[in-house]
């Protein structure tokens, strides 16, 4: 009986002692704001508990393999949310793709890819005529 006693809290010891996976999900949202020369990016981080992350932002090229990213680094992060990063000096006129980004112990992982296109400047009426 003393036995069975002493099993029944090992297997409860052992039940309690399970270390949680932190999983998580990024994505990379439509942008706020996209004129000829900036862009406010959007990204999301989504967890199932406290997440500490070493760096996160954007990556941004107007090649879709990302050959020579932009970075825009927003550092540190601890926990899920919504994260907003700004892109300057693009070139007016053209197709760009952006992804989210996050580093962890030097792992990166990625986001979905969105194109952007930048706005191409235009007088279309001025006043008085």
């Amino acid at each position: 009986m003393r036995f069975r006693g002493i099993l029944i809290l090992v297997a409860i010891f052992l039940g309690s002692c399970e270390e949680e996976v932190s999983t998580f999900a990024l994505l990379t949202e439509p942008p706020l704001y996209v004129s000829g020369e900036s862009a406010r990016l959007v990204g999301r981080l989504i967890a199932n508990n406290q997440l500490r992350v070493d760096d996160h932002g954007f990556w941004l090229d107007t090649r879709e393999d990302f050959s020579d990213p932009v970075i825009v680094s927003l550092g540190e992060r601890s926990g899920p949310g919504r994260f907003i990063g700004e892109a300057r000096n693009l070139q007016p006129g053209l197709t760009y793709f952006v992804r989210s980004f996050t580093a962890i112990d030097g792992d990166f992982s990625f986001g979905n890819t969105l194109p952007l296109s930048s706005l191409n400047p235009g007088i279309f009426s001025f006043s008085p005529q």
